[in-house]
């Protein structure tokens, strides 16, 4: 019998097969008449063409012994992509340029080959070149008998471009699970069937699932089948299967249910999936939303109870404050009709005390006179007081409508009011152009003689006063539209320390004692509350022996609804 070696240069060597052509066509020319002849060219030339096909494979294509593993034959490809002569290919076997482990996988694939297992013959390895160069391939085998003789036939293909398109996308399959895994948010896709194909760790274990779970489970059925309320949630009503429907971008906030059957809020969006311009599905991103909305309902709650605390403190206030309207109204009246009624037995009282010092002075002693003069002053004073609480009370049952008055008149006729005090004291009030407002007049009137009179009755004892009148209009900065103007009464008087500037403008409140200057300190607080009814404010500036500077602001326009003198201040 034959060695391998012999049978491989007789029978496949290509020089010996052009050789041998050569001989069998040099004998069908002295033989031409014998019959097979024409049949034997056929099959060279059907051999040739098939070793063509073969060289011009890309894949490499070995005829390899069996069980040894040395290469009997082989096509060009093997040649090239392992870097190797033909005679220096067909001096290897299989093991000289695999790795040491493909021979035993080739050996299991012969046997499954041999026990008819055609599904399981192939193999991926790798082989090595003469250059070192590492070919990863994947090798189909088949066996075959030739001369009685056991060969294998092993295809080997070339899939390095497959392995690097593999690892490429093993690289991105590894990032885009890092990407997944590192989102905060839920993110899964679903097929056109509502089918789970992808789900992130967090999607997941908001659901309280494991991953695995869910991929290929259909998202409706498992996690979004019933509402809030419990009542069947119709898959075709999803807003979530709505974006491969229509093709765009649906969110807002859903309830799914979790696997112990509790309710989950997620805030949701859900955008198409697309490939090459093909809607393949959806992908869609969740936020579980628990806690927001559990301070939602806190504050909802809050908000109800604040709300009814708001209702019950108002219905208090309401009634408290008619009561108090009741009281206050029940308490003008009795100051008005006090301070009235009294007056007339003041009156008297004062005409029989004239009587007496006129008539009977003679008749007292110095004691008695003391006496009689000094329940003159205090009758005085008294009607004085009476007078500023009447005074005091008519600003409120008495108050005249709001309409449009010229400041200056009302200045002037103030001023004309203290005519005779202006030429005892050789007083000097100016008066600059002042302008229009909405007011009620005899109020400002009262609240110019007020103003006039103080800074007058506080004058320094060494210059005549000196009281100048001005005013501008100006606008609020936060609110243009609203004007207001602001009036200055600037006197040369005594002045007063400002730590006293909010005690001067409270009701019967005084600097100085009642000899050094006469008063009741009733005037200024008057100022105040005709000021405060029309929606205003007034203050002092001052500095002791310098003068007093009074600044009243008041609305141009008085807003709707304001005090239209109906008795109310």
């Amino acid at each position: 019998m034959r060695s391998s070696a012999s049978m491989s240069k007789r029978c496949f060597n290509p020089e010996d097969f052009d050789a041998l052509r050569e001989k069998i066509i040099g004998l069908g020319v002295t033989s031409v008449k014998k019959s097979y002849y024409p049949k034997l060219l056929q099959n060279l030339q059907e051999l040739a063409r098939f070793k063509t096909l073969l060289d011009q494979s890309n894949d490499l294509i070995f005829l390899v012994e069996v069980p040894s593993g040395a290469f009997v034959d082989f096509n060009e490809t093997a040649c090239r992509r392992l870097a190797y002569s033909r005679e220096q290919l067909l001096a290897r076997s299989l093991k000289n340029v695999a790795e040491p482990t493909a021979m035993s996988a080739v050996a299991e694939l012969i046997e499954r080959e041999r026990a008819g297992d055609k599904d399981r013959t192939m193999l991926e390895t790798t082989l090595i070149g003469s250059s070192g160069e590492r070919i990863p391939v994947e090798i189909s085998i088949r066996i075959v008998t030739l001369g009685g003789s056991t060969y294998a036939v092993a295809a080997a293909r070339d899939i390095t471009e497959r392995k690097r398109a593999e690892k490429a996308f093993r690289q991105l399959s590894y990032q885009n699970k890092l990407i997944l895994e590192s989102a905060g948010q839920g993110i899964f896709g679903l097929n056109l069937k509502g089918f789970v194909i992808f789900i992130n760790r967090t999607a997941a274990a908001m659901l309280g699932y494991e991953e695995h779970e869910l991929v290929g489970q259909h998202s409706h059925s498992k996690w979004h089948h019933s509402r809030p309320d419990g009542t069947p949630y119709p898959a075709e009503e999803c807003p979530i299967y709505a974006s491969y429907k229509d093709g765009t971008n649906h969110f807002g906030e859903e309830v799914f249910w979790k696997k112990d059957g509790t309710m989950l809020p997620v805030d949701f969006t859900s955008r198409p999936l697309r490939e090459d311009g093909m809607i393949m599905g959806v992908v869609v991103t969740c936020q579980d939303i628990t806690e927001r909305k559990q301070a939602e309902e806190a504050l909802r709650r809050a908000r109800d109870e604040l709300e009814q605390r708001v209702r019950e403190r108002t219905a208090q206030l309401t009634t408290v404050n008619e009561a108090l309207a009741r009281s206050n109204d029940e308490l003008r009246e009795f100051v008005f009709i006090a301070s009235h009624d009294l007056q007339e037995p003041l009156r008297k009282v004062r005409i029989f005390g004239d009587l007496i010092q006129k008539r009977c002075e003679a008749a007292l002693d110095e004691q008695g006179s003391d006496y009689l003069a000094r329940m003159q002053k205090s009758t005085a004073r008294m009607q004085d007081l009476l007078g500023a609480l009447l005074d005091f009370s008519l600003l409120a049952t008495r108050a005249q409508p709001m309409r449009e008055v010229e400041l200056s008149r009302l200045a002037g006729e103030a001023a004309a009011d203290l005519e005779q005090e202006i030429f005892r004291t050789k007083a000097r009030i100016e008066v600059d152009a002042l302008p229009r407002i909405e007011a009620d007049a005899p109020q400002m009137r009262q609240l110019f003689h007020h103003l006039i009179h103080n800074a007058i009755k506080f004058r320094r004892p060494d210059a005549p006063p000196v009281i100048r009148i001005s005013a501008a209009v100006v606008q609020e900065p936060e609110a243009p539209e609203k004007r207001y103007c602001q009036i200055a009464v600037q006197d040369n008087g005594i002045g007063f320390d400002e730590k006293y500037a909010e005690r001067i403008f409270a009701p019967f409140q005084r600097l100085h004692d009642r000899e050094s200057y006469e008063g009741i300190g009733a005037g200024l607080s008057i100022c105040k509350k005709i000021v405060t009814r029309h929606g205003g404010t007034i203050v002092a500036r001052s500095t002791p022996g310098q003068g007093t500077r009074i600044l009243v602001s008041l609305p141009v326009k008085q807003e709707k609804g304001a005090d239209s003198g109906d008795g109310q201040s």
